[in-house]
């Protein structure tokens, strides 16, 4: 698989693109231990990661479950940006602790996401939706490094309303 990556790699950098991602969907903790990761995947994407740098690009990485114990696996491989953080991890109503993320990945790693889709923006109040917006911001935004998202994508069944509210909420913040 990495052989594979690598070569992709090497094929888009032949091209204009300005950041590449890697989606890790099923390299994050719910599938594997921190220390797994760190032995199966984390030398095998720096090296990706080396590779896009040393060609000027940037490299994002997916990982929208079982982050949190691997904040500092994402500083340690040279990660330009998550890609879809999720701050209602997997679904299951487990918060991801912002503050921690700020912390850890303050002017190292940019985060693009911050707002749950399928929860918050789907079938989130007023005020829920709200409240998410204002909490991605004001906890990840201060000094740069936040790309205000949904996580994913926005589904069918998401209102036009949750959309207006969520942009209310960023210009309002």
């Amino acid at each position: 698989i990495y052989e594979r990556d690598r070569h992709a790699i090497e094929i888009m950098l032949d091209t204009p693109v300005d950041f590449i991602l890697m989606r890790g969907y099923y390299q994050g903790t719910t599938f594997w231990s921190p220390r797994l990761f760190r032995r199966f995947f984390l030398p095998r994407i720096k090296r990706l990661v080396d590779i896009v740098h040393q060609a000027g690009r940037l490299f994002g990485y997916t990982m929208s479950v079982g982050v949190m114990p691997l904040l500092d696996a994402f500083v340690e491989m040279g990660v330009d940006a998550n890609y879809l953080l999720d701050p209602i991890e997997g679904g299951g109503g487990q918060r991801i602790d912002l503050h921690k993320v700020k912390a850890t990945w303050n002017g190292k790693v940019a985060v693009i996401g911050g707002i749950n889709e399928p929860i918050t923006l789907e079938r989130g109040t007023r005020e829920e939706i709200r409240q998410e917006v204002f909490d991605a911001v004001r906890i990840l935004g201060p000094g740069g490094g936040l790309c205000l998202s949904p996580a994913e994508a926005i589904q069918p069944l998401t209102t036009w309303e949750s959309i207006e509210i969520l942009m209310e909420a960023w210009r309002e913040v």
